[in-house]
């Protein structure tokens, strides 16, 4: 697994963080076409899933996710963009770049990141199967 580092995005006011990734058949779909693909809402639940085992507090979830519910509704702080989707298949090697509101506290991004390198950690882990 390569990681670089770059600060552009979408703006110029947000701060982003690119990895470049292999093998990562557990969140590969089938689409339409069935055809692999990979699926931003697929990373973030992931890596929501991991966040909340991490800090399991529901105030830092919403101001990483953002949060909709009848008493509120607020856009997520984080930008997943995947990049390099031409013929995924178990070994293609992608992008996939985190944009990050510039009113994001910094302690939020590392917590983040933190999530997010957890989640690889398993995705990379041989799934067991049963005997």
């Amino acid at each position: 697994m390569n990681m670089e580092k770059f600060c552009f995005g979408p703006s110029n006011f947000w701060f982003s963080v690119k990895f470049r990734i292999q093998e990562v058949v557990k969140l590969c779909m089938y689409n339409a076409n069935k055809q692999f693909e990979l699926r931003t809402q697929s990373f973030n639940g992931f890596i929501r899933h991991w966040l909340r085992l991490l800090v399991a507090n529901k105030d830092i979830e919403n101001k990483i996710f953002g949060i909709a519910n009848k008493n509120e509704s607020r856009k997520g702080s984080v930008k997943i963009e995947i990049g390099n989707q031409t013929k995924i298949n178990l070994s293609t090697i992608f992008d996939i770049c985190f944009y990050f509101n510039p009113l994001l506290q910094k302690d939020y991004i590392k917590i983040f990141l933190c999530a997010f390198w957890l989640s690889l950690i398993h995705i990379s882990e041989p799934t067991r199967q049963a005997e």
